[in-house]
């Protein structure tokens, strides 16, 4: 099933009201919070080991929108 949620305020809500990591290259958290943030296809970053550890800082989890089409 494919679907594309307008950009609004649904939208940055499902995309931002989580608690998500990855964990062996795989999505894990609360099973609600996994389903509702794929189905917005944005992208998790977390920092690697190597950056977080350059530093004495916390390095923060980037939550941005997939690639758009003129990008890919």
């Amino acid at each position: 099933m494919t679907m594309n949620i307008p950009f609004g305020k649904l939208l940055v809500s499902m995309t931002t009201c989580h608690s998500l990591t990855h964990i062996k290259e795989e999505l894990t958290g609360d099973p609600l919070d996994v389903k509702m943030f794929e189905a917005t296809k944005w992208i998790l970053e977390e920092p690697s080991q190597e950056e977080s550890s350059n530093f004495d800082i916390l390095m923060p989890t980037l939550v941005k929108p997939p690639p758009s089409k003129d990008q890919e």
